[in-house]
């Protein structure tokens, strides 16, 4: 486990944190996912029907990449790696420009889908401070990708439930970060070719 006073700087409290986790096994892979801190454990829920999972399942070595870049964590959503800086290290692909922490994931729990991995053997490789302070706006859009992830394992209730979330949290970033009004048409794009409607 990493010093547990850069484990408390870095996820200063328990709660959940986004993250874009770098893993390699089947092929390459930069794609956000929550952490789950718990007393001084790391812990995150993997679906067995995604890339992480299989790439964790061969090679359990991973890149925990701290970014409060939206960029990064749009592009690591759509699956667009090859528009992301990074470097290979010790064999899982290394963001650019971000607080990086080499891990390793073992499974704690596989009665359920998603199965929850505690990370391993923390070790902080590479420091990049944030030197501009990010908006509301570019934390919501993370937020926004989360609930957009979850949309085909929702029920149709809990779908009816989250869509004026979706919604308010579209308007809000379209009002508050201009600078990813294409980001935000792009994913009105993807929610309006699943069947949803979108009232701005």
């Amino acid at each position: 486990m990493a010093d547990d006073n850069l484990l408390d700087f870095i996820f200063p409290h328990d709660g959940y944190y986004e993250v874009i986790l770098g893993t390699n096994g089947v092929r390459l892979n930069l794609s956000p996912i929550g952490i789950i801190r718990e007393g001084q454990e790391l812990k995150s829920r993997i679906y067995e029907d995604t890339l992480t999972f299989q790439n964790v399942m061969k090679n359990n070595k991973c890149s925990i990449n701290i970014t409060l870049d939206p960029f990064q964590f749009y592009y690591g959503f759509t699956n667009n790696i090859d528009k992301l800086r990074f470097r290979l290290m010790e064999e899982v692909p290394v963001l650019e420009n971000s607080l990086v922490i080499l891990s390793e994931l073992t499974p704690i729990s596989r009665d359920q889908n998603p199965i929850i991995f505690k990370y391993n053997r923390l070790h902080v490789v590479s420091n990049a401070p944030v030197h501009q302070a990010l908006s509301r706006g570019d934390f919501l859009l993370v937020d926004l990708l989360v609930h957009m992830s979850r949309l085909h394992i929702y029920s149709q209730d809990q779908i009816k439930q989250y869509l004026p979330v979706i919604e308010y949290e579209i308007k809000t970033i379209k009002r508050l970060s201009p600078n990813l009004s294409g980001i935000i048409q792009e994913l009105i794009g993807i929610l309006e070719d699943k069947g949803y409607k979108i009232s701005l």
